[in-house]
């Protein structure tokens, strides 16, 4: 073989090979490519979901005030509420596929750390595993946060127990605004907390608890045994139980879209003319999902909202 026809042989396999790597390189380009336009249009497909998700979760909250809230207030109650008061989840479909869960809690029906009495509180931080002695410490602790004055209650740590505690700031000497707040009073632990969280507010005013509102886990945990779905049979002293004055409520609105999308929206609600159906908003946020919500439901089985 001639030395020409040897470097046109071997120069066309080189071509070759560039060619086939040219080859290569575009069809990872248009693999890259068809990946991202797939992660960008599921990434439009979520958002478009979740926001829809969103506007279906803020319309559920008028549909608790409806038929949950403003049926309590209906002067001949010609009708009974669909939603019930006391957390019971009620779920129903809404337009284009979704799933709604509605929860409503009557704020009389929880521990209200403004108002709530020693003993009440005592019980409750007693029920989450805490002795007696500590029980009682705690109480006060949470009473001389709240109160308006700088005077030590009995067991109560005021300033010279923050300190002693590690807390870089004094007693507050003032109302709670927020449940959240309870994590600033010394004693108060992370377990505590998490454990009474669902049963506490501060928009109640009540002294006490209403049974008839009162999630059962709650009652429970104040008379120290569980004894079912049967309100009547929970023995709570009468200084733990006042009648709820139905001045605010909890409302809890998830939605779970068919193509993925989920929102929780939050709410807290007072009555300002109920005669009239007008409420205030005391906060509105976001709230998380939680496996349980809507669990075991299919739209098969529910009715329209």
């Amino acid at each position: 073989m001639s030395p020409r026809a040897l470097f046109a042989g071997r120069s066309g396999g080189f071509v070759l090979i560039v060619v086939l790597w040219g080859a290569a390189l575009l069809a990872v380009i248009a693999l890259t490519f068809t990946q991202n336009t797939r992660l960008e249009a599921k990434a439009a497909h979520n958002i478009v979901s979740n926001a829809q998700a969103r506007s279906l979760a803020e319309a559920a909250v008028q549909i608790g005030l409806k038929d949950g809230i403003a049926t309590l207030f209906q002067r001949k109650q010609s009708r009974a509420a669909r939603i019930r008061t006391d957390g019971t989840p009620f779920a129903c479909t809404l337009p284009g596929g979704a799933l709604a869960q509605i929860q409503i809690w009557d704020e009389g029906g929880k521990i209200d750390l403004n108002t709530a009495r020693g003993p009440l509180l005592e019980r409750a931080f007693q029920g989450t595993g805490l002795a007696l002695a500590q029980a009682r410490r705690l109480a006060h602790a949470v009473i001389d946060y709240r109160d308006a004055n700088t005077a030590r209650v009995s067991g109560g740590p005021e300033e010279t127990g923050y300190g002693q505690a590690g807390k870089p700031y004094g007693s507050k000497d003032w109302l709670f605004e927020s449940i959240f707040e309870l994590a600033q009073v010394p004693g108060m632990s992370p377990a505590i907390f998490d454990r009474l969280a669902p049963y506490l507010t501060v928009h109640s005013g009540s002294q006490g608890v209403d049974r008839r509102a009162a999630p059962l886990p709650l009652l429970a945990l104040l008379s120290g045994e569980d004894r079912g779905a049967d309100r009547s049979a929970y023995e709570l002293p009468q200084q733990f139980t006042a009648r709820s004055r139905q001045a605010a409520f909890t409302m809890r609105a998830a939605v779970h879209m068919p193509g993925g999308g989920r929102f929780v929206r939050l709410a807290a609600i007072r009555p300002v003319e109920t005669y009239r159906y007008r409420y205030e908003f005391a906060s509105w946020r976001r709230g998380p999902s939680l496996e349980r919500d809507l669990a075991g439901v299919s739209a098969t089985t529910l009715q329209p909202c």
